[in-house]
């Protein structure tokens, strides 16, 4: 069985962006990095237009898994096969100032990030550690194109 998750980012501003998780029972409001649209990786493998750490991955479908993080030494929600980054977790934060390409999830959205982001976390962790145990979790990723 495959789970979808749908991420749509609201406010791409600069040096943040702001979204909306929905899960099927839920929703949650999300702060990334900043969005570039004209990044993409080269037929040699190198990305362009990347700002390391400031930078929020491209729009798509990625896998979600649950494996052990040794930069948190728990287990994390982990998306996988993101051409452009490495390690990107679904964590808890406030702002993107908290984040280096990963997202984070609150229950509550400020002007610049997200509130609550801990009880948020527990009860999105729970939902998608459930499905995961059903079969593949999938997060879609779109930007709002205003």
């Amino acid at each position: 069985m495959i789970t979808k998750l749908y991420l749509r980012r609201t406010d791409l501003a600069v040096g943040f962006t702001l979204g909306l998780l929905f899960t099927g029972s839920a929703s949650y409001n999300t702060v990334e990095d900043q969005v570039r649209p004209n990044m993409y990786v080269t037929e040699q493998g190198q990305v362009v237009g990347k700002i390391k750490g400031e930078t929020a991955i491209p729009e798509g479908e990625y896998e979600v898994i649950d494996t052990y993080s040794p930069k948190y030494k728990k287990n994390m929600l982990r998306l996988v096969n993101v051409k452009t980054h490495t390690g990107i977790l679904i964590h808890s934060g406030n702002t993107a100032i908290d984040t280096e390409g990963c997202i984070i999830i609150g229950m509550a959205r400020t002007s610049n990030g997200v509130a609550r982001s801990r009880e948020a976390l527990a009860k999105f962790e729970k939902e998608a550690r459930e499905a995961l145990k059903k079969g593949k979790l999938i997060l879609v990723i779109k930007d709002n194109k205003a």
